[in-house]
Protein backbone atom coordinates (compact mmCIF):
# COMPACT_ATOMS: atom_id res chain seq x y z
CA UNK A 1 0.00 0.00 0.00
CA UNK A 2 1.28 3.45 -0.77
CA UNK A 3 2.37 5.99 1.68
CA UNK A 4 -0.26 8.67 2.34
CA UNK A 5 0.29 12.04 1.39
CA UNK A 6 0.38 13.11 5.16
CA UNK A 7 2.77 9.71 5.53
CA UNK A 8 5.19 12.01 2.56
CA UNK A 9 5.01 14.64 4.57
CA UNK A 10 6.40 12.91 7.58
CA UNK A 11 9.13 11.11 5.96
CA UNK A 12 10.12 14.55 4.33
CA UNK A 13 9.77 16.15 8.10
CA UNK A 14 11.84 13.85 9.55
CA UNK A 15 14.61 14.38 7.00
CA UNK A 16 14.42 17.94 7.43
CA UNK A 17 14.26 17.82 11.29
CA UNK A 18 17.60 14.94 11.37
CA UNK A 19 19.64 17.11 8.97
CA UNK A 20 19.26 20.41 11.02
CA UNK A 21 19.89 18.70 14.45
CA UNK A 22 22.88 16.93 13.21
CA UNK A 23 24.06 20.61 11.21
CA UNK A 24 23.48 22.36 15.03
CA UNK A 25 25.51 19.65 16.21
CA UNK A 26 28.25 20.47 14.00
CA UNK A 27 28.01 24.10 14.16
CA UNK A 28 27.91 24.16 18.24
CA UNK A 29 30.91 21.37 18.47
CA UNK A 30 32.91 22.94 16.04
CA UNK A 31 32.98 26.16 17.62
CA UNK A 32 33.36 24.71 21.42
CA UNK A 33 36.96 22.91 19.87
CA UNK A 34 37.90 25.89 18.55
CA UNK A 35 37.15 27.94 21.57
CA UNK A 36 39.11 25.02 23.97
CA UNK A 37 42.44 26.12 21.70
CA UNK A 38 42.27 30.01 21.33
CA UNK A 39 40.54 30.81 24.32
CA UNK A 40 43.65 29.38 26.57
CA UNK A 41 46.83 30.98 26.94
CA UNK A 42 49.90 31.50 28.72
CA UNK A 43 49.45 34.37 31.37
CA UNK A 44 53.29 36.23 32.20
CA UNK A 45 54.06 33.81 34.57
CA UNK A 46 53.90 30.81 32.85
CA UNK A 47 50.46 30.04 33.88
CA UNK A 48 47.51 28.90 31.73
CA UNK A 49 44.96 31.24 32.05
CA UNK A 50 40.81 31.65 30.16
CA UNK A 51 39.37 34.34 28.94
CA UNK A 52 36.08 32.48 28.78
CA UNK A 53 33.40 32.77 25.84
CA UNK A 54 32.06 36.06 24.54
CA UNK A 55 28.80 37.39 26.12
CA UNK A 56 27.56 37.51 22.72
CA UNK A 57 28.51 33.93 22.12
CA UNK A 58 27.31 32.66 24.73
CA UNK A 59 23.87 34.23 23.71
CA UNK A 60 24.01 32.73 20.98
CA UNK A 61 25.21 29.28 21.72
CA UNK A 62 21.96 29.26 24.62
CA UNK A 63 19.98 29.61 21.10
CA UNK A 64 21.44 26.98 19.02
CA UNK A 65 21.22 24.44 22.38
CA UNK A 66 17.32 25.64 22.51
CA UNK A 67 16.80 24.78 18.83
CA UNK A 68 18.84 21.58 19.40
CA UNK A 69 16.17 20.76 22.33
CA UNK A 70 13.71 21.27 20.29
CA UNK A 71 14.94 19.00 17.90
CA UNK A 72 15.78 16.37 19.72
CA UNK A 73 11.96 16.69 20.87
CA UNK A 74 10.84 16.47 17.44
CA UNK A 75 13.36 13.25 16.59
CA UNK A 76 11.08 11.46 19.37
CA UNK A 77 8.13 12.07 16.59
CA UNK A 78 10.26 11.18 14.15
CA UNK A 79 11.43 8.03 15.40
CA UNK A 80 7.53 7.35 16.21
CA UNK A 81 6.45 7.72 12.55
CA UNK A 82 9.25 5.94 11.49
CA UNK A 83 8.78 2.72 13.49
CA UNK A 84 4.83 2.82 12.11
CA UNK A 85 6.03 3.65 8.73
CA UNK A 86 8.09 0.49 8.28
CA UNK A 87 5.19 -1.75 10.01
CA UNK A 88 2.61 -0.64 7.49
CA UNK A 89 4.75 -0.53 4.70
CA UNK A 90 7.56 -2.88 4.79
CA UNK A 91 7.11 -3.76 1.11
CA UNK A 92 7.41 -0.42 -0.16
CA UNK A 93 10.73 0.17 1.95
CA UNK A 94 12.19 -2.99 1.01
CA UNK A 95 11.39 -1.75 -2.99
CA UNK A 96 12.57 1.96 -2.37
CA UNK A 97 15.55 0.68 -1.08
CA UNK A 98 16.72 -1.59 -3.88
CA UNK A 99 15.69 1.09 -6.41
CA UNK A 100 18.12 3.38 -4.79
CA UNK A 101 20.62 0.93 -4.98
CA UNK A 102 20.00 -0.29 -8.74
CA UNK A 103 19.44 2.93 -10.02
CA UNK A 104 22.84 4.68 -10.04
CA UNK A 105 21.85 7.66 -8.02
CA UNK A 106 24.11 7.61 -5.07
CA UNK A 107 28.02 7.13 -5.73
CA UNK A 108 29.83 3.67 -5.64
CA UNK A 109 31.26 4.55 -1.95
CA UNK A 110 27.59 5.68 -0.93
CA UNK A 111 26.55 2.14 -2.22
CA UNK A 112 28.52 0.29 -0.65
CA UNK A 113 28.26 1.87 2.64
CA UNK A 114 24.54 1.96 2.26
CA UNK A 115 24.48 -2.03 2.31
CA UNK A 116 26.64 -2.49 5.00
CA UNK A 117 25.32 -0.91 7.15
CA UNK A 118 21.65 -1.67 6.61
CA UNK A 119 22.68 -5.37 5.32
CA UNK A 120 26.20 -6.65 7.19
CA UNK A 121 25.65 -4.66 10.29
CA UNK A 122 21.79 -5.18 11.19
CA UNK A 123 20.35 -7.90 8.77
CA UNK A 124 18.63 -5.98 6.09
CA UNK A 125 17.01 -2.31 5.76
CA UNK A 126 13.21 -2.88 7.82
CA UNK A 127 15.45 -4.15 11.02
CA UNK A 128 18.19 -1.38 10.63
CA UNK A 129 15.36 1.06 10.50
CA UNK A 130 13.60 0.01 13.35
CA UNK A 131 16.52 -0.19 15.73
CA UNK A 132 17.37 3.58 14.45
CA UNK A 133 14.23 4.65 15.54
CA UNK A 134 13.98 2.98 19.01
CA UNK A 135 17.10 4.05 19.92
CA UNK A 136 16.67 7.33 18.89
CA UNK A 137 13.38 7.11 20.88
CA UNK A 138 14.92 5.87 23.87
CA UNK A 139 18.11 8.13 23.98
CA UNK A 140 16.35 11.35 23.43
CA UNK A 141 16.10 12.29 27.26
CA UNK A 142 20.25 11.43 27.87
CA UNK A 143 21.35 13.32 24.98
CA UNK A 144 18.91 16.64 26.08
CA UNK A 145 20.39 16.08 29.99
CA UNK A 146 23.67 16.26 28.48
CA UNK A 147 23.12 19.25 26.19
CA UNK A 148 21.58 21.37 29.03
CA UNK A 149 24.67 20.32 31.45
CA UNK A 150 26.68 21.51 28.96
CA UNK A 151 25.30 24.61 28.62
CA UNK A 152 25.33 25.43 32.62
CA UNK A 153 29.01 24.75 32.34
CA UNK A 154 29.38 27.73 29.73
CA UNK A 155 27.52 29.69 31.48
CA UNK A 156 29.27 29.22 34.70
CA UNK A 157 32.80 30.47 32.30
CA UNK A 158 34.00 26.89 31.95
CA UNK A 159 34.33 25.19 28.18
CA UNK A 160 32.58 22.26 27.66
CA UNK A 161 33.12 19.67 24.46
CA UNK A 162 29.36 19.81 22.76
CA UNK A 163 28.67 16.90 20.35
CA UNK A 164 26.22 14.54 20.48
CA UNK A 165 27.26 10.79 21.67
CA UNK A 166 28.46 9.02 19.06
CA UNK A 167 25.89 6.08 19.71
CA UNK A 168 23.08 8.85 19.09
CA UNK A 169 24.46 9.97 15.95
CA UNK A 170 24.77 6.48 14.51
CA UNK A 171 21.47 5.85 14.92
CA UNK A 172 20.08 9.47 14.07
CA UNK A 173 21.76 8.92 11.00
CA UNK A 174 19.66 5.55 10.47
CA UNK A 175 16.53 7.53 10.94
CA UNK A 176 17.27 9.99 8.41
CA UNK A 177 18.54 7.24 5.74
CA UNK A 178 15.52 4.94 6.10
CA UNK A 179 13.35 8.21 6.33
CA UNK A 180 14.78 9.21 3.61
CA UNK A 181 13.71 6.05 1.49
CA UNK A 182 10.07 6.79 2.39
CA UNK A 183 10.20 10.53 1.23
CA UNK A 184 9.12 11.62 -2.41
CA UNK A 185 12.22 13.35 -4.61
CA UNK A 186 13.88 14.96 -4.03
CA UNK A 187 14.38 14.57 -0.32
CA UNK A 188 14.57 10.92 -0.76
CA UNK A 189 17.98 11.37 -2.06
CA UNK A 190 19.06 13.93 0.57
CA UNK A 191 17.90 12.02 3.52
CA UNK A 192 19.87 9.19 2.32
CA UNK A 193 22.92 11.30 1.65
CA UNK A 194 22.89 12.94 4.66
CA UNK A 195 22.46 9.61 6.92
CA UNK A 196 25.27 8.31 4.79
CA UNK A 197 27.45 11.41 5.77
CA UNK A 198 26.90 11.60 9.08
CA UNK A 199 27.76 7.83 9.54
CA UNK A 200 31.23 8.44 7.90
CA UNK A 201 31.54 11.34 10.21
CA UNK A 202 31.68 9.43 13.05
CA UNK A 203 33.52 6.41 11.63
CA UNK A 204 36.70 8.22 10.54
CA UNK A 205 39.42 7.24 12.39
CA UNK A 206 36.70 5.33 14.80
CA UNK A 207 34.82 2.31 15.07
CA UNK A 208 32.12 1.73 12.68
CA UNK A 209 28.55 2.33 14.11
Amino acid sequence: MPLSLGEQVGATEAVNQCTRLWSLDRLWTDYLQRAEWYTIERDYRGYMVSEGISEEDEETLGEVAEQMVYLLEEAQESARFLGNAITEHLEELNEGYQRILTEDELTEDQNMLLQDVADTRHGGISAYGSSSAQEVLDKVPIERQTLEAQMSTLGSGGLAEGDLSKDFGCNLAGLCIVSGIFAPPPMNLIGISIGLTILVSYEVGGEPC
